[in-house]
C-alpha cells in the first residue's frame, strides 16, 4: 500500500502539472494527509508498509469509522517503498509549493 499510494501521488501531481486542474491537487493532498495519518512514522522518518483493505470499514463515514477500530497496519519498513514515497512528497513539496493560493 506504501508503494501504491506513493505511486498514486505521483500520477495524479503529474495530472494536476499537465493539466491544472485543482481536481488533482485535490486527490494527490488526499493521498498525503491519508499517508501522514496512517502510514508516516514521523518520530523515525519513515513510512510503513501498508494497512489492511477493510471495505466494511470503508463503507463508513469519518464520524462512525472514528468508533471502530482502524484496520491493522503492517509496521514493517521497506527501504524501496519508502524510497518511491520520499521521491513523491519530495515532488509534492515542489508541486504543493508552487500551486496558487485559493481565496
Amino acid at each position: 500500500m506504501c508503494e501504491d499510494n506513493a505511486k498514486w501521488l505521483q500520477l495524479y501531481l503529474h495530472a494536476y502539472q499537465a493539466t491544472g486542474d485543482s481536481f488533482y491537487a485535490h486527490v494527490a493532498k488526499g493521498i498525503t494527509e491519508y499517508v501522514n495519518a496512517q502510514l508516516s512514522n514521523r518520530q523515525n522518518g519513515c513510512f510503513y508498509g501498508s494497512q489492511d483493505a477493510d471495505e466494511e470499514y470503508y463503507k463508513h463515514n469519518r464520524a462512525e469509522r472514528a468508533k471502530l477500530q482502524a484496520p491493522f497496519v503492517d509496521k514493517h519498513i521497506y527501504t524501496n517503498w519508502n524510497a518511491t514515497m520520499i521521491s513523491a512528497y519530495l515532488e509534492a513539496s515542489f508541486v504543493f509549493e508552487n500551486m496558487p493560493r485559493e481565496n
